[in-house]
């Protein structure tokens, strides 16, 4: 198959986990919150690498900690996606 480069963005999803749905004027506490990957670019370069194809990521991460989570996500999880 085609080598297909995806450029795009790659980002941390914070996620907000609740017991109950969101309604105005009312406190809610939060039962947990989880640490997710995303952006654009990331979820189309994992979809097709996932589907056979042979995928390059080209995408701005930091250097922080947020981006070497992120990198190690890419690595761990979607094996094969090369990040350039």
């Amino acid at each position: 198959m085609a080598r297909i480069v995806v450029i795009g963005s790659v980002a941390q999803d914070d996620v907000v986990v609740l017991r109950q749905p969101l309604r105005e004027g009312r406190h809610l506490d939060a039962v947990g919150c989880e640490r997710r990957l995303g952006g654009g670019g990331a979820n189309t370069a994992i979809p097709l690498r996932h589907a056979g194809h042979e995928v390059a990521l080209l995408a701005p991460i930091g250097s922080d900690e947020s981006g070497r989570w992120l990198l190690d996500q890419l690595r761990r999880w979607q094996a094969g996606v090369e990040v350039i």
